[in-house]
């Protein structure tokens, strides 16, 4: 029996959540693994990046993937989940956050240069982004995951978070 495994470090996921506006951003990006797939490459998701400096905590990941992913600097952030997205090749392991935005009014396109990333942002209702996830349109694990945990836990979080003044970026 041989087995292969690819080493990954450690990812974060963090879901951008606005709660006063009740909004969410997404990210689609091309990826090649999804090339063939029936609904295409382009994938919705949630920003999301690896562990790539000593000492970083996963918190630190999550705020620099929301600013290079989406221009936003988070307020508030919430650990919700750690899962393993594809243990049969992979040793990759995620923890999602949910991180407190003010959402901008409209999308736009970031991503940082020297990664090749070209990265649309889509700011939706949070209700779109759950309809889109129940109807397939979201497919990707990131966005799945976080948005799954959000529509859970979305009441608390918007009591939570606007019943008190945001703690910095």
């Amino acid at each position: 029996l041989k087995r292969e495994l690819f080493v990954q470090p450690q990812a974060v996921v963090v879901l951008p959540y606005d709660p006063v506006q009740d909004r969410v951003v997404l990210v689609e990006q091309f990826r090649t693994g999804a090339v063939d797939h029936p609904g295409g490459p382009w994938l919705l998701e949630a920003p999301a990046g690896l562990v790539d400096k000593e000492g970083e905590t996963l918190e630190e990941v999550a705020r620099r993937e929301l600013r290079e992913e989406c221009g936003l600097a988070a307020g508030r952030v919430e650990r919700a989940v750690t899962y393993v997205p594809s243990p049969g090749g992979t040793s990759e392991i995620a923890t999602v956050f949910v991180a407190e935005v003010t959402a901008p009014a409209e999308g736009a396109i970031h991503g940082e240069a020297d990664e090749h990333e070209d990265i649309l942002n889509h700011v939706v209702p949070a209700e779109t982004a759950f309809r889109w996830l129940h109807e397939g349109r979201i497919r990707a694990a990131t966005a799945v995951v976080a948005l799954l945990y959000l529509q859970v836990h979305r009441e608390r979080l918007r009591r939570a978070w606007r019943s008190v003044a945001p703690t910095g970026a």
